[in-house]
């Protein structure tokens, strides 16, 4: 298998500020608080905090996709899930009107290879 289950602290979590699905609109700084908030407000990360506040849970079926990078994981699919619970861990840093829940790890798929997780990304 190309890819690890597991589960990986939030902090160990970081957005990509290359990903191709919002990178091209995104001009903000490299500081992940003001991604955060730009997928909320601009990309619907907001409507995935909701549910997950809604359900009380993060999706456990849906591990975020990410690739080892300098002892940190970066999400190469799954930003805006990712973005939604850490938002939820501060709501009111983000301006959400939402309850704070607190979030210590979520799931992951870890892969080992760039081309592997960069192939895999293309196919869904």
């Amino acid at each position: 298998m190309k890819a690890t289950l597991t589960k990986k602290s939030l902090n160990d979590l970081k957005l990509d500020l290359d990903n191709p699905r919002f990178a091209e609109l995104y001009s903000g700084s490299e500081n992940e608080d003001e991604l955060v908030e730009y997928l909320l407000y601009n990309e619907s990360a907001e409507d995935i905090a909701k549910g997950i506040n809604s359900s009380g849970e993060y999706y456990q079926d849906r591990p975020l996709w990410v690739i080892e990078n300098n002892g940190h994981y970066l999400v190469k699919d799954g930003n805006r899930r990712c973005a939604a619970v850490k938002a939820l861990n501060h709501p009111e840093k983000y301006g959400m009107n939402l309850p704070k829940h607190f979030f210590t790890e979520l799931p992951v798929l870890i892969y080992k290879n760039e081309v592997d997780i960069n192939a895999r990304i293309l196919q869904e």
